[in-house]
């Protein structure tokens, strides 16, 4: 009877000045978050714009990035959450692009 041993690669870890700024890059996402939620709730939501809207999973996903480097130390797994795949992240990253150049 063998037993196969699959090498698991560890996740890179994240040194302490790079944390410092990922829990700086963590508030101020929350802060972002919790202002557009704010304005939304106080303002009614005709005050935002379709952008502010399709911003918001790449929001949580900086959120959710810049928490496991801070608090944990190392890389989130799976990197892409709360998208699909890494595919899908990568056509909502073109798609924010497109929208982002389209008010100008």
């Amino acid at each position: 009877m063998n037993t196969l041993v699959v090498p698991a690669t560890p996740r890179p870890t994240v040194r302490p000045p790079f944390r410092v700024l990922a829990a700086l890059i963590f508030l101020a996402d929350s802060v972002a978050i919790l202002g557009m939620t704010y304005v939304a709730w106080k303002n009614g939501v005709q005050t935002l714009r379709v952008q502010d809207v399709v911003m918001l999973p790449g929001m949580a996903w900086l959120a959710r990035l810049a928490f496991y480097a801070a608090v944990r130390g190392t890389v989130m797994n799976p990197a892409y959450w709360p998208f699909a795949s890494p595919r899908v992240a990568g056509c909502y990253w073109l798609i924010v692009i497109g929208l982002s150049t389209v008010g100008r």
